[in-house]
């Protein structure tokens, strides 16, 4: 993972920088974490930020005080060019060390997140593209699936005693979903489909700030997910072009878990390069 550049401004007043790189950074009071806090402020690991293939990933690892990450509540969040980490009372700005990036907080959208790590993810595989001549790959479709059911959700329950239970459950699904996307990506969907139950359940039992809760959490698991398809997309055509198949066959594993149960033109053509990806991988070692 990139080293990661800390500004932490202490409950007491003081400011500290610091600079980690590691495939797993932790923040916490206990002796052995990259950015150490006072004990009275953090648990002996409070946050996690973890090595993922669309960027750092900023993982709460205990809950009180409670953690957010641009002013939401955090759980795990894809960590933009920068981001402001509050944990109790003390503020910490992280920033990518190698990338200067000048961006008020107002004006970082999920766009402008995306089109960055985007760039991102893309600089390794565009290095690789050399100037000879390779066998043109299978031309992509242009037509990009739907990962996401348009159908709005509704509560499956109309009592109120029901439907307060049913969103309570879907909240924790979503919660317990998110956890455990960056290992499975069908999670991601999970979640979202979760979130999305438990707030109209919350609407409809009148609850405005839990189901303006459960709505925001859909939308950030939907940003996070797409710059991820995105930067996959994107990279996977490109490794393809330089016929690295190690690489391409990860991105092929993870959009076909996020397109899993489509039979669209892109899941065929997904079908297809997996197919080219085996064949390659059998003659190699024949």
């Amino acid at each position: 993972m990139e080293p990661l550049r800390f500004d932490i401004l202490h409950a007491d007043g003081r400011r500290e920088r610091t600079v980690a790189q590691a495939s797993r950074i932790v923040i916490g009071s206990g002796a052995h974490c990259d950015v150490r806090l006072a004990a009275d402020q953090a648990a002996f690991e409070h946050v996690a930020i973890e090595d993922h293939a669309a960027g750092p990933l900023v993982r709460g690892v205990t809950p009180t005080p409670q953690s957010t990450l641009d002013g939401v509540p955090l759980t795990a969040r894809l960590l933009g060019p920068s981001g402001l980490l509050r944990i109790g009372a003390t503020e910490i700005q992280i920033s990518r060390a190698e990338q200067v990036v000048a961006v008020k907080k107002s004006t970082v959208g999920p766009a402008m997140i995306a089109k960055l790590l985007v760039v991102a993810a893309l600089v390794g595989a565009i290095a690789k593209i050399s100037a000879t001549g390779n066998e043109e790959p299978l031309a992509a479709p242009p037509a990009l699936p739907e990962l996401f059911d348009k159908t709005p959700s509704v509560c499956p329950r109309t009592d109120p005693a029901e439907a307060r239970a049913v969103a309570d459950d879907q909240r924790a699904n979503g919660d317990g979903a998110r956890e455990r996307s960056p290992f499975d990506p069908r999670e991601s969907r999970a979640a979202i489909k979760s979130y999305e139950i438990a707030a109209a359940c919350y609407r409809l039992l009148q609850s405005a700030e839990a189901s303006a809760e459960a709505t925001q959490s859909a939308r950030r698991m939907r940003d996070e997910t797409l710059l991820e398809f995105r930067a996959r997309r994107v990279r996977l055509e490109r490794l393809l072009l330089v016929n690295d198949y190690e690489l391409a066959a990860q991105d092929v594993a993870v959009l076909s878990a996020l397109t899993e149960g489509q039979s669209g033109e892109y899941s065929r053509w997904l079908a297809t390069v997996a197919q080219e990806i085996k064949n390659h991988n059998v003659e190699k070692k024949q």
